[in-house]
């Protein structure tokens, strides 16, 4: 599933996909995906949230648009 909203001078992102039931990450296990979003976020000075529940994995991301 994927949400995109434009909100106050920011572009807020979630995105959530199936994962395994018992995903453990960190950084030394990201992969190259997720690297991609943390290198796009501090570009554009915004925020990311990485998680992994019951079977879902959730990446939430702000990015600032001035």
């Amino acid at each position: 599933d994927i949400f995109i909203k434009e909100s106050a001078q920011r572009l807020l992102i979630k995105v959530e996909n199936p994962c395994e039931e018992n995903l453990d990450f960190n950084e030394t296990h990201f992969g190259v995906g997720i690297r991609s979003v943390i290198y796009t976020t501090n570009k554009y000075e915004g925020m990311y949230d990485f998680t992994a529940k019951n079977g879902v994995f959730s990446a939430k991301i702000s990015l600032n648009l001035m």
